[in-house]
């Protein structure tokens, strides 16, 4: 064969290969591409929500369809299960039917979809971790194609026999849960969707009484109302029942404040160690230690503590923290250095702030000893048996009590003037008997220092001795009632 007859068979090969790609798009045109169908399921905090099936029909489907949109229409409403509501939006370029149906929790999804499907559906919602990092999943194994089927089986009668095969383009998925949610896929079968919401907390404020015997853990989740009320659109009282489960304690407190909802639980142990083992299972591995820095000792009054805390207390609620955490460690004695020096003016407090969350104390504390606590409870029960003494002989010698404590005042104020009336203060001269001014009798001297007292005093008021009570006898002679000697001459009453 030449090769000038090669030229026309080149040619009209040439011409059979560009003229398929046209033949293609002209069936295209002519026999459609298939419905678009997409299942649309919404489902908030409860598990209520909605789902949706949408068909979408081309225009140049339509047109394979006998009688067209009327027809079609007409059929899938008439074939349309109880359980769904029909919409239908048009235009130029085709035709998208929607059908809704609602529900309550996720058994009345089952239920309703089993009047859709012919079977009841594997449907699993399930809510997990903090209330704060809230992770909803939905999942289902059905073939979602299934849902269409009775569309499907309503719209073959108006189509041709060599398009029925055609009828669904494409089949696709979507679902919105709360939180973030951007879950689509052309899976239809044994699909996952997943979502996660977050909350935040406020503050977490973290207070220690720490102790070697009995040391406890106070902790605060400070939230602010509106998040809270968000929260509960899932299930009342969540947050409080969280705590419960994870921190395993029997009470919750919960107290509104400022716009917040405060929740507080306490940790308790019989040692620093049982504490720190139960901080490990809420708030992760960390450490909490209150070891004696020497050996114990009976003759030591005081003992030397070094503390150690180191937990992150915000983590395991799974948030972000909008304010720094508040950390505070009580003792049951002063802070001191290394060397037993007491810090910080002997405070008893260890106060700190983590914007973290994370925090990592540290202090040696001075505490009484057991020896140290027995000296100062002998020292208080001696001074209480001395107390105790000197009001029982107060009740039985009142007269001798106050004499001794005149005394004592007088020594340490000093007498008023040794020559000053001890009625008014006006200073005489000695040898004088009365007061020039008040007329008060002088003459009251004491035995011991010669002061003068006032009359009728028994105790001297500047050194405490007991003053001679004198008896005036018959012949206006003095005498002693306690040594019954002669005191003095009576003096005669007229001369005054």
């Amino acid at each position: 064969m030449s090769i000038s007859n090669l030229g026309p068979k080149i040619s009209r090969k040439k011409s059979v290969v560009l003229l398929l790609p046209v033949l293609l798009v002209i069936t295209l045109l002519l026999t459609g591409c298939g419905a678009d169908l997409t299942v649309d399921t919404s489902v908030n905090e409860k598990g209520a929500g909605q789902r949706a099936f949408h068909i979408y029909v081309s225009q140049s489907d339509l047109e394979q369809v006998s009688g067209g949109e009327p027809a079609l229409t007409q059929a899938l409403k008439a074939a349309m299960p109880q359980v769904l509501t029909m919409s239908s939006s048009a235009d130029e370029s085709g035709v998208q039917y929607t059908f809704t149906m609602d529900f309550k929790n996720i058994d009345e999804l089952k239920q309703k979809s089993a009047q859709i499907l012919g079977f009841e559906p594997q449907i699993r919602f399930t809510r997990q971790g903090s209330p704060f990092a809230r992770e909803y999943v939905l999942e289902e194994d059905t073939d979602m194609n299934a849902y269409f089927q009775w569309a499907i089986d309503a719209a073959k009668p108006l189509v041709s026999s060599e398009n029925q095969s055609s009828m669904v383009e494409t089949v696709s998925n979507k679902v919105l849960l709360p939180g973030w949610s951007d879950f689509s896929s052309t899976n239809t079968s044994a699909w996952s969707a997943a979502s996660t919401k977050s909350n935040p907390v406020k503050r977490v404020e973290v207070e220690t009484a720490v102790s070697e015997s009995s040391p406890a853990r106070t902790v605060t989740v400070v939230v602010n109302q509106d998040t809270v009320k968000a929260i509960d659109q899932e299930e009342k009282n969540l947050i409080p029942r969280f705590l419960k489960e994870k921190t395993k304690v029997t009470k919750i407190k919960t107290e509104q404040q400022n716009g917040t909802v405060r929740y507080t639980f306490t940790l308790e142990g019989n040692s620093p160690a049982e504490l720190a083992k139960k901080c490990d299972a809420i708030f992760g591995a960390g450490a909490f230690t209150y070891d004696p820095v020497e050996p114990s000792s009976f003759f030591r009054l005081y003992n030397r503590y070094h503390f150690a805390d180191r937990y992150d207390f915000t983590s395991w609620l799974g948030a972000s923290i909008e304010e720094p955490l508040k950390y505070v460690a009580r003792f049951n004695g002063p802070m001191v250095d290394a060397m037993g020096t007491e810090v910080n003016g002997g405070a008893k407090e260890l106060k700190m702030e983590a914007p973290s969350g994370y925090v990592n104390a540290e202090a040696y504390v001075k505490e009484l000893s057991w020896v140290g606590l027995a000296a100062l409870a002998v020292l208080v029960l001696l001074v209480l048996g001395i107390v105790i003494v000197l009001v029982i002989y107060y009740r039985r010698n009142p007269e001798k009590v106050k004499g001794y404590a005149q005394g004592v005042l007088g020594q340490v104020a000093g007498p008023k003037s040794p020559y000053a009336c001890p009625s008014c203060g006006t200073p005489f001269n000695p040898g004088d008997k009365f007061c020039s001014k008040c007329g008060a009798d002088i003459g009251n001297r004491c035995p011991q220092c010669g002061l003068p007292n006032k009359p009728g005093d028994k105790f001297c008021y500047a050194c405490g001795t007991r003053l001679v009570e004198a008896l005036e006898q018959a012949d206006g002679s003095l005498l002693s009632s306690e040594t019954g000697q002669m005191v003095a001459a009576a003096e005669d009453d007229a001369e005054h």
